[in-house]
This record gives structure tokens, sequence and C-alpha cells, in this order.
């Protein structure tokens, strides 16, 4: 992207853009409609409120953040490899470190507590997100 960041995308993730790419809003700027995504705010300018992104299973709040989202089994798994990243939704909120990832099963049940993935369960993340 123009900023420094980046996004990979699954196969088969369908993504929406949101205009306040453009006007610098400090809402959701990017929709996981369906699918794997790894984003990386890269060396992009640190915005005065933490940008997000809204997935079907919670909004994450990004700061300095390289995350990764995708359909596990049954579950939505987060993970973050860098910064971190607040997960909201209806039932709950947690905060991912670096190295530590949380499970989703539908917008009304809480977030698992943060837990530190394998390498195994990370690399797998990367390759659904078409890394």
């Amino acid at each position: 992207m123009l900023d420094g960041s980046a996004l990979s995308l699954g196969e088969n993730a369908e993504v929406r853009l949101n205009d306040s790419l453009r006007s610098n809003s400090v809402s959701s700027f990017l929709d996981i409609l369906e699918g794997a995504f790894c984003f990386n705010s890269g060396k992009a300018e640190k915005p005065a409120a933490p940008p997000t992104i809204n997935t079907p299973f919670a909004i994450l709040s990004l700061r300095g953040t390289e995350v990764f989202g995708c359909r596990f089994e049954k579950s939505y798994g987060i993970f973050v490899s860098s910064g971190e990243v607040d997960v909201r939704n209806d039932a709950g909120m947690i905060t991912l470190k670096a190295g530590h990832g949380t499970s989703l099963a539908a917008r009304n049940i809480p977030p698992t507590r943060p837990e530190v993935w394998s390498d195994a369960k990370v690399q797998r993340a990367r390759t659904l997100a078409g890394e």
C-alpha cells in the first residue's frame, strides 16, 4: 500500500477496503468478509488512534502490527507476529502481544485467553493467509 503497509490474502478471501483509507478516518479501514489474511503495518506512520480491521468474529485494533487471521477447523484464529492487537467482540476483549494467538467461535462468544502458538500452527496460518 502507499503508506508502506502490506495486505496478503489467502485463497478465496473476500475483503472490502473502506473510504477511511483515503480520509485518514479512525474507523475500520478493512473488512475481512471471508477467508484468511495477513496485515503488516510495516513502516507506516502511526496514526493518532489505532486503525481497526473488522472480521466476522471480532474487531482488531492494531498497534505497530503484523497480524494473521484465518479459519482453523471450527474456529477463527488470530495471531500477532509483532506489535499488539486488541481483539474485541460482543462478549469480551483480550490483548494479544507478539507470539500469541486466540480462537474465536462467534461474535457472541468471548475470545479464548491469549496463548503461544506452535511454529507449525504459525506456519499454517501464514500459508493460509497467502504468505
